[in-house]
């Protein structure tokens, strides 16, 4: 994930979106807390980064797991495509990754790990930097994901806006 404010947010290791998700706290001009895929759209400044849940919730005792990765990345697909349907263009790390990933055991050569955080981290800040607003739908697991929430102090830090569809009060 393409951390920036490590700690930033974290109370005892879980993360506090309080402060972010707040209706008229610091954040909230940047911030659309309960948004969905036509809000983005009524919004659309550019490219959209799509950041959905992977690292923890694609392990099974500690190993990754083939399956839940179709899931998860088939999960981000969908949202995607609503995205699409809306008319605005988006980037998906984790399908993209996942996807490489799955293909994986019939490329010849060196492997890559799918835990390999700080590979996947400079593998997709390119397309982190070149997004105008993050898109975080309200994927089981978004809320408890440090690589979102990296990704959102990220954003929030460059006065990028950031959608989220779950978290409304």
């Amino acid at each position: 994930r393409c951390a920036v404010r490590e700690g930033v947010g974290m109370s005892g290791g879980a993360i506090d979106w309080g402060p972010v998700l707040e209706p008229g706290g610091a954040w909230s001009p940047l911030v659309h807390v309960g948004a969905s895929p036509e809000v983005v759209a009524r919004h659309n400044a550019g490219l959209a980064y799509l950041a959905t849940p992977y690292t923890n919730e694609v392990l099974v005792k500690g190993k990754w797991s083939f399956e839940r990765s179709v899931m998860l990345s088939t999960l981000a697909a969908r949202h995607l495509l609503l995205l699409m349907r809306e008319g605005v263009t988006a980037v998906s790390p984790i399908v993209q990754a996942a996807e490489m990933l799955h293909a994986q055991p019939s490329v010849p050569g060196r492997k890559v790990s799918p835990l390999d955080h700080a590979r996947w981290t400079e593998w997709c800040r390119p397309m982190f930097v070149a997004s105008q607003l993050v898109v975080v739908p309200n994927i089981p697991g978004w809320d408890r994901s440090e690589g979102i929430w990296a990704e959102v102090q990220a954003a929030l830090a460059h006065n990028t806006p950031v959608f989220v569809y779950g978290g409304a009060r």
